[in-house]
């Protein structure tokens, strides 16, 4: 086998043990209770309160899958059956930490988040705080997972355009610089609390600036499409392309990481051991990027 394969084939085998553990999750939650069923299992499955208090107990656990699993049914129940999860939102977003990017269940988890906050059931200003702790994720992000987070922050802008505003700012010196950003200047670490109002954030006060960090990546599919956020009020929001199979496992992508975190971003650091595959001057130049020899260099003016 060719040696260039490998990490192709690594990522598709990760894909399919991933579909294998989500059906094999979904099927015991569908399974018809047999009598060799424990008297436990079967109280909890035939009592509507104590399954959903089953669920909201495993969005509280420390195992991230077993807590994204327990949401995804949460938000199933919300959507089709209706049913009040107050603190629903806050469990949502306490799962925004660098251990999501490396979550096999991340691309799912954002295309269910992204029908979430386009819905009628959650505020505007929660959309909004997503958005900008999403693309604060970035900044720590493979270049797998920037690709998955920019193309859902993009459709999440075009679908709600009542929060443009945190795009267009007016053009005073406040507005222009991260180190004044009022956004989140807590870190959100294991021991927080799950029960985080989102008014505290100061999204109200903020604005977006790190997809203009972004503009600079060394990868030009990233780079490309942070340059594709509207630059003036007069600019539409352009829906982006769906992301295929190949964007997300190809291997000139998939070990890229950027580096511009421990600058700009002191709340949220995590180590991170991978190199980076710089493209080539040949690859900028056919996408239209300006190459660079260094990872950022980016001045705001």
């Amino acid at each position: 086998m060719n040696v260039k394969m490998l990490p192709t084939l690594h990522k598709l085998i990760t894909l399919e043990m991933n579909k294998q553990t989500t059906l094999k999750f979904l099927k015991t939650l569908e399974m018809v209770l047999g009598v060799s069923t424990p008297i436990e299992v079967k109280s909890i499955k035939f009592d509507p309160l104590l399954f959903y208090d089953y669920l909201l107990n495993f969005s509280k656990s420390n195992n991230y899958l077993y807590q994204a699993y327990s949401l995804m049914c949460l938000h199933h129940l919300i959507v089709q059956h209706e049913l009040n999860v107050p603190s629903y939102l806050q469990l949502l977003y306490s799962t925004l930490t660098p251990r999501l990017l490396l979550s096999p269940v991340m691309s799912t988890y954002y295309d269910r988040l992204y029908k979430y906050l386009i819905s009628s059931y959650t505020p505007l200003y929660a959309s909004a705080a997503f958005i900008k702790k999403s693309l604060r994720l970035c900044l720590e992000a493979p270049t797998g997972s920037i690709l998955i987070i920019l193309n859902f922050i993009l459709k999440v802008l075009y679908a709600l355009p009542q929060i443009h505003y945190l795009l267009h700012r007016p053009a005073i010196p406040s507005y222009r610089y991260p180190d004044v950003d009022p956004f989140e200047t807590t870190p959100f670490t294991s021991s927080s609390k799950f029960d985080i109002d989102l008014r505290e954030t100061q999204i109200e006060k903020s604005f977006l600036w790190e997809h203009l960090l972004l503009q600079q990546h060394p990868h030009p599919k990233v780079a490309l499409l942070a340059q594709s956020f509207p630059t003036s009020e007069d600019d539409p929001v352009i829906l982006p392309p769906e992301l295929g199979i190949k964007d997300i496992i190809d291997p000139k992508i998939c070990p890229v990481t950027t580096t511009i975190s421990v600058v700009v971003n002191p709340f949220m650091v995590m180590s991170n051991d991978q190199t980076v595959n710089e493209p080539s001057k040949t690859d900028c130049e056919e996408l239209g990027i300006k190459y660079k020899t260094s990872l950022f260099d980016v001045v705001f003016d």
